[in-house]
């Protein structure tokens, strides 16, 4: 079934990669903005109401080691998924399930989901809501990001994304090609989320203990 996947990419190769960052806030925001400095990549955020009323009418401005503004396109929900969609889903972990239940009724083989979010055994819970209805796909990303209001992020380093090993690395590649952002996979993943897991509980605190980010 996985090449037969991979056929399909590889015979859409050079058409539009459309890119929905479901869970567009601070995280989200930003990489969806870099994402849509490649010019092959059609990017939509979905997010809250306030933040997306605002990206409706303006552009998006991040700042710190980027300082730009991004006119991208921002809904409140999906409605639907065109062919070869891929959602990097960026909502914390407690809202996964949540936000899963929102989309399950539009998913189909062709959609690839790649999880960033913090937390451990998150692709396990993935599979658990919506079973093979679609591809998921487990990734870690090492951004600062802050929101500091609607349509106003500060990014402030990093620029890392880790994903687990699949036949879909090639077009990760040319996703993230001309963002500015780093792409390595890797064929056992546990170890990089474990990583990160460890990494998030030593940092976090001491970031919010004498407040720099």
């Amino acid at each position: 079934m996985r090449n037969i996947f991979k056929s399909l990419y590889a015979s859409l190769e050079g058409t539009m990669n459309n890119i929905i960052i479901l869970g567009a806030g601070a995280l989200g925001s930003a990489i969806g903005a870099l994402l849509s400095k490649n010019k092959n990549n059609k990017v939509l955020l979905v997010g809250n109401k306030k933040h997306i009323t605002y990206l409706q009418k303006n552009k998006l401005l991040l700042q710190g080691i980027v300082n730009d503004t991004f006119a991208l396109d921002a809904q409140e929900k999906i409605d639907l998924l065109p062919v070869r969609t891929i959602i990097f889903l960026t909502v914390k972990c407690h809202d996964i399930i949540p936000t899963l239940k929102n989309i399950k009724p539009l998913l189909r083989k062709d959609i690839i989901i790649v999880c960033l979010s913090n937390g451990l055994e998150i692709k396990e819970l993935i599979i658990n809501e919506i079973g093979d209805s679609c591809v998921v796909i487990r990734g870690i990303c090492y951004l600062g990001c802050i929101f500091l209001e609607s349509g106003k992020i500060l990014y402030s380093g990093g620029n890392l994304i880790e994903m687990e090993q699949t036949c879909y690395d090639l077009q990760f590649h040319k996703v993230f090609g001309e963002t500015g952002l780093k792409v390595k996979t890797y064929p056992q993943f546990k170890e990089r989320e474990f990583k990160k897991a460890i990494m998030n509980e030593v940092i976090n605190p001491l970031s919010s203990l004498l407040n720099c980010y």
